[in-house]
């Protein structure tokens, strides 16, 4: 029998101690907090619960107090929760957890899991697996108050009982998040034009250039890289649609004072603009097969870029535009008075994109209605990111 406690984390001592009421209220309206599993004053297992983000992380602590297992879950619903990752350190022949043997497996929702090995921690080599799961574990989502089901995830199986937790230790400390993929935060307030925003350390000007439009023929919007268009089943756009049409596409410009006045300035963002309606909330752009629930701590699915250069395109075009870029499409868009251009008679239009190579988010706008109103291409170069 071991008894529980509730807080808002725990950081080797209680961050802020909640009754089993306010815990509950807390429950009731997604809000994170922890569930510690202890025996008197030693913590054996912390639970966090995110219930609006469809998260749960739990971690096992031997008698040393040291971390020895950390499982996160998430929650697709159907009224179970299932095992994300799951991680495993060994001590037997180290106190470093630099060095603790570590093992680590990554599942996915399409039934593939990644292996992780590293005998001699973070200090020595690692071995990468990837492959068929046979089997991912999953429980019953956990109503508030019965967290067996979830401590079962890292092997522990106990009775519990509630209590006020008197004789562990209240500190001072951040309270406990839960690891989520990158937030699309304020995207409007971002690139607001004729905001100051922050590139690395320098205040800069936004401002922003229309470079082209657009025709979407069957709804489906694909972000790429003009110069690598993907084929077949990756080359079927997001799953987020609009009505066919042709919308403008802009650059948004970030410069100093004095570059600005030139007419300079590096791309912060590029927007295909389908509605002049406010934004009432943002979304990462998905593509058929991938679920946010498979991203981990400030992860993202984006769009990959090695020509340095970025593309909004019609997804129903793709075998049109694959050699576009390549025969005479890049000229184009050196040539271009801006760092954007029309390519392919309105099918597709490129933009530099930020600092180069790399993977970009594509964030989605949705008025109130839930209609779709922009996709805005994330250059994460602005300090905020």
């Amino acid at each position: 029998m071991h008894e529980f406690t509730y807080a808002r984390g725990w950081r080797n001592g209680l961050v802020e101690r909640l009754s089993p009421d306010q815990a509950r209220a807390r429950d009731e309206r997604g809000e994170p907090y922890v569930v510690v599993i202890h025996d008197g004053e030693s913590a054996i297992a912390v639970v966090g619960v995110a219930r609006a983000d469809r998260r749960f992380e739990v971690e096992r602590f031997d008698e040393s107090g040291r971390r020895v297992a950390l499982g996160r879950i998430s929650d697709p619903g159907a009224g179970l929760v299932v095992l994300q990752s799951l991680a495993t350190w060994d001590f037997t022949h180290t106190d470093d957890v630099r060095e603790a043997g570590r093992h680590q497996v990554e599942y996915r929702s399409d039934g593939f899991c990644t292996t992780i090995k590293e005998p001699q921690g973070e200090r020595g080599g690692s071995v990468r697996s990837a492959g068929l799961c046979e089997e991912r574990p999953q429980a019953p989502t956990p109503v508030f108050g019965e967290w067996s089901d979830l401590l079962r995830f890292v092997q522990i199986s106990t009775e519990l009982s509630s209590s006020a937790g008197a004789a562990l230790a209240v500190v001072r400390a951040e309270p406990w998040e839960p690891s989520l993929p990158l937030r699309a935060g304020d995207v409007a307030e971002r690139f607001r034009v004729g905001s100051v925003q922050s590139y690395r350390g320098t205040k800069v000007q936004i401002r922003e250039e229309t470079i082209g439009s657009v025709a979407i023929t069957v709804g489906r919007v694909m972000a790429a890289d003009p110069g690598w268009i993907p084929s077949g089943e990756d080359a079927r756009g997001f799953t987020a649609t609009i009505p066919s049409g042709i919308y403008p596409v802009t650059m948004t410009l970030a410069a100093t004072e004095e570059k600005a006045a030139k007419g300079w300035g590096i791309v912060a963002a590029a927007t295909l603009r389908v509605a002049d309606r406010p934004v009432a909330s943002w979304e990462m752009g998905l593509t058929p097969g991938q679920d946010q629930l498979d991203l981990g701590a400030d992860e993202f699915y984006g769009m990959g870029v090695d020509t340095g250069t970025g593309a909004f395109l019609d997804a129903a075009r793709v075998d049109e535009l694959t050699d576009v870029y390549d025969n005479g499409g890049w000229e184009v868009l050196e040539g271009s008075e801006s760092s954007g251009a029309t390519l392919a008679d309105g099918a597709m239009v490129a933009y530099a994109s930020g600092e180069g190579d790399g993977a970009y988010p594509v964030w989605i706008g949705r008025d109130e209605a839930g209609d779709v109103v922009c996709f805005v291409a994330d250059m994460l170069i602005l300090d905020d990111r």
